[in-house]
């Protein structure tokens, strides 16, 4: 279950989504109910996000009783919409974490000489850095780690599947989420498990994205 999609972001609009694929076709007879399960951690952290839905997404009245499973798996669509189109941007372009990383080394290393960031020859050194990026192996690997997830995504979504296969199909009843509520206590020791979360997970992933680096201090 991924939740950082939304993070931060306060609507899930066309333009951060320019082409839809897990998002209804303004039609709430695209959307059905189904059980979802994740930990309380990240439960807390989507229920106190506020996210406006997109325009012409069917949502229900505040007042009916199942507006607030629809906000949730309007968020959690949302999420999905946004992670995919971001993995997909980042695989034609091949700029994940190693391009961050490398672009810091060449900093480190001196390579822009403490030249103004936008003046013309940080712009030149740029992008001969960019171009040495793209024709290295480390680009090449990059894109294909990033494009990746999205091959698996359309090919899942292009298979033939109707609504109607999840219609009828007995759902569980929620948790009870009184401690989000009630138990101050408990919403922030489940916070503070999906922060620990996640500064691992960044940790992890930089240090994976440093040791597949080789720096370079100099770029013709």
């Amino acid at each position: 279950m991924e939740v950082d999609g939304g993070d931060g972001m306060d609507s899930c609009t066309s333009t951060h989504i320019p082409h839809e694929r897990f998002l209804p076709n303004k039609s709430s007879d695209e959307i059905v109910e189904v059980s979802v399960m994740m930990s309380r951690a990240m439960y807390a952290q989507l229920m106190q996000q506020t996210f406006q839905s997109p325009k012409g997404y069917p949502m229900p009245p505040r007042s009916d009783g199942g507006y607030a499973a629809a906000d949730l798996g309007m968020k959690i669509a949302c999420g999905f919409e946004m992670i995919y189109q971001m993995k997909k941007r980042n695989g034609l372009g091949g700029k994940g974490g190693t391009w961050e990383v490398y672009r810091e080394s060449l900093d480190k290393n001196g390579y822009f000489d403490g030249l103004l960031p936008g003046s013309k020859d940080y712009k030149r050194l740029m992008q001969n850095a960019q171009d040495y990026y793209r024709k290295s192996s480390l680009h090449y690997r990059e894109s294909e780690i990033l494009s990746a997830p999205v091959r698996r995504i359309d090919d899942i979504l292009s298979q033939p599947f109707s609504v109607d296969e999840f219609k009828g199909q007995e759902i569980p009843p929620s948790d009870d989420d009184s401690w989000l509520y009630n138990g101050e206590d408990e919403l922030n020791a489940a916070l503070s498990e999906r922060q620990q979360e996640m500064e691992h997970y960044n940790m992890n992933h930089k240090k994976n994205n440093i040791s597949e680096i080789h720096l370079v201090k100099h770029i013709p």
